[in-house]
């Protein structure tokens, strides 16, 4: 039997304890995304510069079995073989859903029923935030520094997934 993976929170505040993944048939943890590596994903691959580093990403991608999963927004995809952990960002989701686009939506949703377990990864407000508009009113340029990011983990059971 293969160890399980293994995570460590990267929120504000104390370190929470290590927790346990079940791995799948993997030789390593798998890390899903939406697209290939941009800067506001966390660091699984060396190669974080979106399309420009593409093709970089994608040799060191191959020679290492696969361990970053580029789903693009095909919920059917993720919920025949989810990774086990997927992170999403909300520069990648919130313009599509508030555009109400369907694939995003079907996505999110298949994003909730296929993982247990979430975890968001955000920073705490700066001192004077309150002087600041709500982070749903600010242009997507001032939240380029500041993603919040979704970590999905722990996959159900196949016949829990529909």
């Amino acid at each position: 039997m293969k160890p399980p993976a293994r995570i460590a929170g990267n929120s504000p505040g104390p370190a929470p304890p290590r927790r346990e993944l079940p791995r799948t048939g993997s030789a390593e943890p798998t890390a899903g995304l939406v697209q290939p590596p941009w800067y506001f994903h966390p660091p699984v691959s060396p190669f974080n510069g979106g399309p420009f580093s593409a093709p970089g990403f994608e040799k060191w991608n191959q020679e290492r079995g696969n361990p970053v999963v580029v789903t693009g927004w095909e919920a059917e995809r993720l919920r025949a073989d989810p990774p086990d952990i997927f992170f999403i960002s909300d520069l990648e989701l919130r313009d599509l859903v508030r555009l109400e686009d369907r694939a995003a939506i079907e996505f999110r949703s298949t994003l909730s029923r296929t993982y247990e377990k979430q975890r968001v990864f955000l920073r705490p407000p700066p001192p004077f935030s309150w002087l600041s508009p709500p982070r749903s009113w600010v242009p997507p340029d001032w939240r380029y520094v500041d993603p919040v990011i979704k970590m999905y983990y722990q996959p159900r059971p196949a016949e829990e997934r529909r």
